[in-house]
């Protein structure tokens, strides 16, 4: 489970394992930091890419909530039901996942966080993954971090 209380501007991916194809987490491109509304977003920030935060606030508004999915992870979210539809999200009500919207990801495909911080949308840790494959990336990520609080 991402550990969602951390303060994403000093959350580390130290112990994360790589996903293929080379994933950077680094940060090259000037990022910002956006703070989230309502219930459980009071008080706590987003991480986006500059230029990606200039196209969600364009394009889909500048109001962003951090909304539980009922399974132990949060989710950036836009309560405009027009959002889901266009991130083509199942079963998203009227709720839009801004990470689902910044890579661009269809129905049946898997936005993944590589460091496991929900509240980092930056593209570097932004993986697209078929939903198998995803599920298989959650199992290792969790196996890794209990290896990794086991040697701690």
């Amino acid at each position: 489970m991402p550990n969602t209380t951390a303060d994403p501007r000093t959350a580390t991916t130290a112990s994360v394992p790589p996903l293929s194809g080379g994933l950077s987490t680094d940060h090259p491109k000037p990022t910002v930091q956006v703070p989230l509304h309502g219930k459980h977003g009071e008080g706590r920030f987003m991480t986006l890419d500059a230029e990606d935060w200039a196209l969600a606030e364009a394009e889909w508004g500048a109001v962003w909530t951090l909304v539980p999915n009922g399974h132990g992870r949060d989710y950036v979210s836009s309560g405009r039901h027009s959002l889901g539809t266009l991130a083509d999200q199942p079963g998203s009500g009227d709720t839009s996942r801004l990470s689902r919207l910044l890579m661009d990801a269809s129905r049946g495909e898997v936005v993944v966080f590589h460091d496991g911080n929900p509240l980092n949308l930056c593209r570097g840790n932004l993986r697209v993954l078929g939903k198998s494959r995803a599920a298989k990336w959650r199992q290792e990520r969790a196996e890794h971090q209990a290896e990794a609080d086991r040697t701690h």
